[in-house]
């Protein structure tokens, strides 16, 4: 009978939904927009310079539920392809640097295939909601450097790497990289592209191919959290399973195939999530060994359905950061307002909030 319901509900779940329906939301938009700065970057926080351009794909991606969303997600979008490297400190090209004015540090990012994957998944994001194929069909060229970046990233075993300062292949950024190849390939079926897409789409499978293949561990029902460079040494992998007593990368990594829709292997989402509460009882609550607070997880529980976990993330967030004063806290900054603008926009509109509770049986 649930799934009835949800079935009969999807044309609503996918239609047009009520923008910022409770205050919290809307002060996190709030929130969100004051760190936009003249340039159109979405800084990490309001009142500092720094930009890191993956928290601020975020950002935006949380925005785009928002009246004024869709005015500065472009702006960020235009900020991110104005800066493109033609070649950087590490040999790569079409890199995008952090943005840190104060610091006398030589430029850098901490990972060139994450930053690149959410700029593509941005951009597919924005055109889907306004339309602005316009956009899309004046920065291809730009496009087709991003993308290119992050496949020349792909190794031949199927997994990508960091780039930059890093040649590891973390589970984290190949789910955010799966996503960015299949958003990538639906922007360039809408270009006229269709062939280009199919081979991305291709790139794509390969991905979740290997993440299947060499990251998933069948004993202990987990993922490799990272696997070692190409070509990977069978021994040194071993030093890369999941240590329980660590939040990240080892633990909340598991959440991340289900977050990104990489394709899984029926129960297998919920196999990895289980680890969360095995390893962290309390882990909706805050307690975790980590300065931040990771609400992100929350999002990632309710796509591996557990809508009541996600909930309590929400309970905990409000309690932790209340508006205003929880906010200038060094623990709060763009990513954690984004995650749990993303996070309410989902359970707080009323057609979302009516399917989870059919789906969780408390409707």
């Amino acid at each position: 009978m649930a799934a009835v319901v949800l079935i009969a509900l999807l044309p609503w779940l996918t239609g047009e939904v009520s923008r910022c329906s409770s205050p919290r939301q809307a002060a996190l938009a709030d929130y969100l927009s004051s760190c936009q700065d003249g340039a159109g970057a979405l800084r990490n926080r309001p009142n500092e310079p720094t930009v890191t351009p993956y928290f601020a794909n975020y950002a935006a991606l949380a925005l785009l539920d928002t009246p004024r969303g869709p005015a500065l997600a472009r702006a960020q979008l235009n900020w991110y392809l104005s800066r493109l490297n033609g070649r950087d400190r590490y040999g790569l090209s079409n890199t995008v640097y952090d943005y840190r004015p104060d610091s006398r540090d030589p430029p850098g990012y901490d990972s060139a295939d994450a930053y690149a994957a959410t700029l593509l998944s941005l951009a597919r994001t924005y055109v889907e909601r306004t339309g602005d194929w316009a956009w899309a069909r004046a920065n291809q060229p730009k496009l087709v450097g991003v993308a290119g970046l992050l496949i020349s990233l792909q190794d031949p075993d199927g997994l990508i790497r960091t780039g930059g300062p890093s040649v590891h292949r973390f589970l984290m950024d190949n789910a955010e990289d799966y996503r960015g190849l299949m958003d990538w390939a639906w922007l360039l079926r809408g270009l006229g592209h269709r062939q280009s897409a199919v081979e991305v789409e291709q790139g794509a499978a390969r991905l979740a191919a290997a993440v299947d293949r060499i990251l998933w561990e069948p004993a202990s029902q987990a993922y490799l959290w990272v696997s070692p460079p190409w070509p990977p040494d069978p021994e040194e992998a071993q030093k890369y399973r999941p240590d329980w007593k660590r939040w990240y990368a080892d633990t909340v990594a598991q959440v991340y195939p289900a977050l990104f829709e990489l394709p899984q292997p029926a129960g297998r989402a919920a196999a990895a999530y289980r680890h969360l509460g095995q390893a962290f009882p309390r882990w909706t609550q805050g307690e975790i060994p980590d300065t931040f607070p990771w609400l992100v997880a929350g999002l990632g529980a309710l796509r591996s359905g557990d809508p009541g976990s996600a909930r309590q993330v929400l309970h905990y967030a409000e309690t932790a950061f209340p508006v205003g004063r929880g906010w200038s806290s060094r623990r709060w900054y763009s990513l954690e307002a984004a995650s749990e603008l993303r996070l309410r926009t989902t359970l707080e509109t009323p057609a979302w909030n009516t399917a989870w509770r059919i789906l969780d049986g408390s409707y």
